[in-house]
């Protein structure tokens, strides 16, 4: 009888990686808001109901909510992307990953506008985020994210070209995906701003 030369490929390696969510163990959020500049926006997040939250004062103020990775959960070998399941207030966020870099202030980003009130489900590629620095504009050279570990991921609301107001994004779960592909909005999910 001749061996099956049909590599399977192990169960566990297929499997998404919750973040948040899923059985996760729960994450030591921090808020970070625009008062470390002498702004005056607040804002924080309910772990228990997922829901960040709060009030950006002035254009240009932001909050934003981080989490440390441990090494296991920063750990992206193998995941092209991220998804979450989330529902908001029709505002403008990011939703970033800091990977362990020579350059300290390293941000990749991505847009994440939920025009609707309803749970929706995103992906976003690792390879369409953006090199930011945190708290700057985009990096004229772009490096791509490789596979080494995240230390970081962060919510937030605000930034340059944001106006000031309330917000509310709702937070279901959040997870490390193969093969993600960046979501493209449906007319639905994306109010007209005019």
């Amino acid at each position: 009888m001749q061996n099956d030369p049909t590599v399977r490929p192990n169960a566990a390696l297929l499997k998404d990686k919750f973040v948040l969510g899923g059985g996760a163990p729960p994450l030591a959020w921090q808020v970070v808001t625009d008062r470390v500049f002498g702004g005056s926006s607040q804002g924080g997040f309910d772990a228990a109901t997922g829901i960040f939250s709060g009030h950006v004062a002035q254009p240009g103020g932001f909050v934003a909510i981080r989490a440390p990775l441990s090494r296991e959960l920063g750990d992206i070998e193998g995941f092209a992307g991220l998804a979450a399941r989330v529902r908001s207030d029709g505002g403008k966020y990011t939703l970033s990953v800091k990977p362990v870099s020579s350059f300290k202030d390293d941000l990749y980003q991505s847009f994440l506008v939920v025009g609707t009130k309803q749970w929706i489900e995103v992906e976003l590629g690792f390879a369409d985020m953006l090199l930011t620095g945190s708290g700057g504009g985009v990096r004229e050279a772009q490096r791509a994210l490789d596979a080494g570990p995240l230390t970081h991921v962060v919510l937030s609301c605000g930034g340059i070209n944001a106006a000031p107001g309330p917000f509310a994004l709702q937070l279901d779960w959040l997870k490390w995906i193969r093969g993600a592909t960046k979501r493209k909005p449906r007319d639905a999910d994306v109010e007209d701003d005019e």
